[in-house]
């Protein structure tokens, strides 16, 4: 509770500082996305493995599997739970390995960024 007290208060007479602001959390718009893991172990190629990310500060990531020729096998969404995102595949690709995982993503202010993670 001092905590509290000390964010919203002020130092001089204890009443409360409208000016003042909580520090803002890890989902807070004003920071650029942050993708910090991609777990592709799960991924053999086939329907329903899952890919597995940390990332941090978006609101929303799309994933792209490559070919190792570099042909798109298919896209989606990934959902978010708790911090931890996942993407589902709905496509078989027997040739998984040599591929790549593209992990897009985003905030509501347009901030994008991607990673490309090859697939063994």
């Amino acid at each position: 509770m001092k905590f509290f007290k000390r964010l919203f208060m002020s130092s001089t007479d204890g009443t409360p500082d409208l000016k003042q602001q909580p520090v803002a959390d890890e989902k807070s718009a004003d920071r650029f996305p942050d993708i910090r893991m991609v777990i592709t172990d799960c991924y053999r190629g086939a329907i329903n493995d899952v890919i597995y990310m940390i990332i941090r500060n978006v609101d929303h990531v799309m994933v792209g599997i490559l070919s190792a020729e570099g042909k798109e096998v298919e896209k989606g969404p990934a959902m978010n739970s708790s911090g931890v995102w996942s993407y589902r595949t709905g496509v078989a690709n027997p040739g998984f390995s040599g591929g790549r995982v593209v992990v897009r993503a985003g905030n509501i202010r347009g901030d994008q960024i991607e990673v490309r993670v090859a697939v063994v």
